[in-house]
């Protein structure tokens, strides 16, 4: 899958955003529970969260995720 943690392109917009998705793939349902990623367009939102959904499902493949977008939640 092209969205992972390798091939994202971290930079000063997104450095924190970046580093709260790292950590909630690491501990899922840990102290970034719930994450909320807002702001424009381009930033990497969908990527870090995807990434977030393919870390954890290489790591934890007896785990559910569900997809949900804002609108709907």
């Amino acid at each position: 899958n092209q969205f992972t943690f390798d091939t994202f392109i971290v930079g000063n917009s997104n450095r924190f955003a970046h580093a709260v998705a790292l950590a909630v793939s690491r501990e899922p349902g840990g102290p970034y529970n719930p994450l909320f990623i807002y702001g424009p367009s381009g930033l990497g939102k969908t990527h870090l969260l995807y990434a977030i959904a393919n870390a954890v499902r290489k790591d934890h493949p007896d785990f559910r995720i569900v997809y949900k977008k804002g609108d709907e939640f």
